[in-house]
């Protein structure tokens, strides 16, 4: 298993500096499988319609040549040898891309789907964009109804995608996508480590300076680094770099 780090969109979102939208492409047997999409082309080409009013407050830069199609096809690979997609929530900066590869299954949580393509209150409906599935995505709902796996009631295997990427539902949150690449502590949930990094947080309970520097200047963390928390969705890896698990 190959995972290749990927920044698909840029954004300056007020009072919060430069973000990116990391996104995974691993090789598998079975095929390359996405982690999130970030931006697509067409975002770029009509950001009032597909990215919608939120464009304002996270100012997306909304480059071609950071979108997922095009970083894939320069790796020397086809779009459609992308098989599978797993999202992570349906957020625009997570799913920009998907109309770019129409034949993959999106794997996503039912909880997700009941809130964005459902949307029946006014706050989702001005978050999420049904403009970003027109295009009819083979959607694949999984349930948390999974094993319990490393202290986690409701993970998920997901063997159809490959073996080894494992599905956690988090309510309130958003799926959390992960790799068994040996062994590992499960991995922090997104609001408690933005909450450790945050440099008002208590500094006896945040990383040492060595691991919070890496991590905000981008360098690679392994999985025999001290942390021991190598997880998707997380910029632990330097922009265009790959590794094996």
């Amino acid at each position: 298993m190959k995972v290749h780090h990927l920044n698909c969109g840029t954004l300056y979102p007020y009072g919060c500096g430069e973000l990116v939208c990391h996104v995974l492409l691993v090789e598998t047997g079975n095929g390359l499988v996405l982690i999130d999409t970030g931006f697509g082309p067409k975002d770029c080409v009509d950001p009032a319609k597909r990215v919608g009013p939120s464009r304002y407050l996270i100012r997306p830069v909304l480059k071609p040549e950071e979108a997922a199609v095009n970083q894939v096809e320069r790796l020397g690979f086809r779009r459609d040898d992308v098989r599978h997609i797993v999202i992570t929530h349906f957020d625009g900066d997570h799913i920009g891309g998907l109309s770019d590869f129409p034949d993959a299954q999106i794997h996503v949580t039912a909880a997700e789907v009941l809130g964005a393509m459902r949307a029946r209150v006014p706050s989702e409906r001005f978050r999420y964009r049904a403009v970003q599935w027109a295009h009819g995505p083979k959607i694949v709902e999984h349930t948390p109804d999974g094993e319990k796996w490393r202290g986690f009631a409701a993970a998920k295997e997901l063997d159809e995608v490959s073996p080894g990427i494992v599905l956690i539902s988090l309510p309130g949150a958003y799926a959390r996508p992960r790799l068994r690449c040996g062994r590992r502590r499960p991995p922090l949930g997104g609001a408690l480590r933005r909450r450790l990094l945050s440099p008002r947080y208590g500094r006896r309970n945040r990383p040492d300076a060595e691991s919070t520097r890496r991590v905000r200047d981008g360098d690679s963390i392994r999985p025999e680094d001290d942390a021991g928390r190598t997880m998707l969705g997380s910029p632990s890896c330097t922009e265009g770099e790959s590794q094996t698990c």
